[in-house]
């Protein structure tokens, strides 16, 4: 009887440890699924216009250009700036990170 006991145990151990890791794994896909909201490149983009706001304009197409509409948002960049560089020349320079508005 009471090997019968620790049988049951063990059983119900085995399939709880599955159910835990099964869990995990579909976790670590779903994160995996693709970029959320907040996600954030490491590397800043940076480009000159001849205005502040001619800068800001080029900085989103240029990140769309390469990584796509939501990740070009300039709402949503990190350590967002636009400083003069000389003359009449503007940089604007930041983090692109996935931003999604909400609708």
């Amino acid at each position: 009887m009471k090997l019968m006991t620790s049988t049951f145990h063990s059983i119900g151990a085995a399939i709880v440890m599955s159910a835990l890791v099964a869990g995990a794994a579909t976790a670590a896909q779903m994160k995996a699924a693709g970029p959320q909201p907040g996600d954030c490149k490491r590397a800043y983009e940076a480009i000159i216009g001849p205005s502040a706001p001619v800068a800001q304009a080029m900085w989103v197409q240029m990140v769309a250009s390469k990584y796509g509409n939501k990740w070009a948002q300039w709402v949503g960049a990190q350590n967002k700036s636009v400083t003069p560089v000389g003359g009449s020349q503007f940089q604007a320079r930041a983090k692109p990170c996935f931003y999604q508005p909400v609708l």
